[in-house]
């Protein structure tokens, strides 16, 4: 299981070194005196902090047994079975990406290059500019899910086992599987895909921008949090960059996710009115798409189910499932379910979820990502930070041992609800589609599963252009198309947008997020909010 890489990393702290490798300039890597020569493990930078959350391991997969397809395509880098296409495909013309870009934030990762289409053409680095400066935020790789018994996949699996034990579940068609089939996933853990996805991740990140290193000062610090599938995903994305030893050649800072503590990686306590359900539009919203599509998909499977009654939970979790058993066991009967159409309704559920809880549809969607787009501000000028505090820990953020502002390359791992409002705080309104409950726009730019799948990564590079600095920023391997929004006076095909427009609009991005006011205000004393929001922050109209 995943929980062997602290055998990897016990390993790697029991054989310290005084020097580690960097690149050199003209090729192959020169030793840099380490800043803590006695010790791989650096007691300023502990990993066991506690609130590792409740976790669960799940079963061994058996895929070569249970795995019924007779396929030619090779599986490429996943170890998965991705083969799957919608039911009825044939007449539909579906595919596997039908199912597999359809499944929300446990999407497994693929590069999402088609999600701007028009800078797809300048993925090279413009002859006339040289990267100087890289920051990567990155979503944990694939998990199992994380609510137990109580709701999603493991809900279902309860109400079922409890039918089959008591003899009355009858299943044939479609449903037949269901007779054998046992529930073997774990809780809340980074599954073996998921430690996959993270080395690779990191790995491809040692390609990108390794050579940066040569301006390194100090041990390189990745930031994640103490949830367990945080700090796994960390180390096995730095064993990716940095080999077997990364524990000796980097430091892990580990930001509690405790209740009480500021976390600009986890900031969902910073801001509690986000945590207010009154706020919840997400929710609201994707439980009205849901009572749209999902009745006729119950009742179509019911049909093939005798001694247990369905109802349009279990169908959500039924969707689920396909996702998570997919990255938990390699191989899902469940992802062969449903036709296109049902996909693309599922897939529209979670933008409605995430955009309204998270995103530009939420009132505190900015607030909420304001912490860590301050801290971007500080290392992207390179000055040190004197507030206003939102979700930052102010003790970590004023302390240049864990928070430097000199590095060339910065690293941090949160959540995909993070993400989604941290692009909501850098105000990339190319991804603040009109979302509503009425209907599914099929040329909506916004896709929970192509932004924030399972390992999904921004990464923002900081370029030198002859005389003048730009940034370009990559959501899962494409490239942003920076606009006015972001600070780019004459946006360029290309995605590059000048620092200096680019800061001066991030200097705006506080003030923006009403962070006060939308985090601890009173709705009708302060304000009056009705329904979602259009640009994730409190309209000047609803301000009392």
């Amino acid at each position: 299981m995943v929980s062997a890489s602290a055998l990897v990393f016990a390993a790697a702290i029991a054989a310290p070194s005084a020097y580690y490798e960097v690149p050199a300039s003209g090729g192959g890597s020169v030793k840099a005196p380490s800043p803590t020569p006695a010790l791989a493990y650096d007691p300023a930078f502990p990993t066991d902090i506690g609130h590792a959350g409740p976790t669960s391991p799940g079963g061994w997969p058996f895929r070569a047994q249970v795995d019924a397809f007779n396929v030619t395509q090779p599986d490429d880098d996943k170890a998965m079975q991705l083969h799957w296409v919608p039911k009825d495909a044939a007449a539909s013309g579906a595919t596997s990406d039908d199912i597999f870009r359809n499944l929300g934030a446990p999407s497994p990762y693929r590069p999402s290059r088609d999600l701007f289409p028009d800078t797809m053409a300048y993925q090279a680095v413009p002859p006339t500019c040289s990267i100087k400066q890289v920051h990567i935020i990155s979503r944990h790789g694939s998990r199992y899910p994380t609510d137990g018994t109580s709701q999603g996949p493991g809900q279902l699996a309860e109400r079922l086992q409890k039918a089959k034990s008591s003899g009355t579940l009858q299943a044939h068609g479609d449903l037949a599987f269901l007779q054998s089939w046992e529930y073997q996933l774990g809780d809340s853990l980074l599954t073996n895909q998921g430690a996959h996805d993270m080395f690779q991740a990191g790995s491809r990140a040692y390609y990108n921008y390794a050579a940066l290193l040569r301006h390194q000062k100090g041990k390189p610090i990745i930031r994640t949090t103490s949830q367990r599938r945080m700090l796994d995903s960390a180390r096995y994305w730095a064993m990716g960059f940095f080999g077997w030893n990364a524990a000796e050649q980097v430091h892990f800072e580990v930001l509690d996710e405790a209740k009480n503590q500021n976390s600009t990686l986890s900031p969902k306590y910073a801001c509690p009115n986000a945590r207010d359900v009154t706020f919840k539009f997400g929710r609201q919203m994707m439980a009205e798409w849901n009572a749209k599509f999902v009745p006729p998909i119950t009742e179509r499977l019911q049909r093939m189910l005798t001694g247990y009654e369905l109802d349009d939970q279990d169908t959500i979790n039924m969707m689920s499932m396909c996702a998570y058993e997919t990255a938990g066991m390699g191989y899902s009967h469940f992802c062969g379910l449903f036709t296109k159409e049902e996909w693309e309704d599922f897939e529209y559920a979670a933008d409605l979820h995430f955009q309204g809880d998270h995103g530009f549809l939420n009132p505190m969607g900015k607030a909420q990502g304001i912490g860590w787009v301050s801290e971007f501000l500080a290392r992207l000028t390179n000055k040190p930070f004197q507030g206003p505090v939102t979700s930052q820990n102010r003790t970590m953020d004023t302390n240049t041992t864990y928070f430097p502002l000199d590095q060339p390359i910065y690293v941090d791992f949160t959540h995909d609800t993070v993400l989604t409002s941290i692009f909501t705080a850098l105000n990339l309104t190319q991804l603040a589609d009109p979302l509503t409950t009425a209907h599914a726009d099929p040329h909506r730019t916004y896709r929970t599963s192509w932004v924030t799948p399972f390992a999904a990564r921004f990464v923002f590079e900081v370029l030198t252009c002859e005389d003048q600095d730009y940034i370009r920023m990559k959501m899962n391997d494409a490239i942003v198309p920076l606009n006015e929004d972001q600070g780019c006076a004459k946006p360029r095909r290309d995605g590059l947008c000048p620092v200096r427009g680019f800061v001066n609009e991030l200097k705006r991005a506080y003030e923006s997020s009403r962070f006060d006011l939308a985090c601890f205000g009173d709705n009708g004393t302060d304000f009056i909010v009705q329904g979602p929001a259009r640009f994730g922050t409190l309209d000047q109209a609803q301000i009392l």
